[in-house]
């Protein structure tokens, strides 16, 4: 994982993707266990590096619980 600056909710990762791969859970094992803690949304360019981007899921969480 790499990260810059903070972006909002935005996760910075450098997981490999395809064109259409928005919306794919970003996965981590924590003791063993699985957990979707992002969704990947794009990509963008910080301090010169194209870096991929995920919204995190409790920014989602919150959306959900608003709407």
């Amino acid at each position: 994982m790499q990260h810059p600056p903070p972006s909002g909710n935005l996760l910075y990762h450098n997981c490999d993707t395809n064109h259409g791969a928005s919306g794919g859970a970003i996965i981590s094992n924590i003791k063993g266990k699985y957990y979707i803690f992002a969704l990947h949304s794009g990509s963008n360019e910080v301090n010169g590096l194209l870096l991929n981007r995920a919204v995190e899921m409790s920014r989602l969480d919150e959306w959900l619980q608003r709407n």
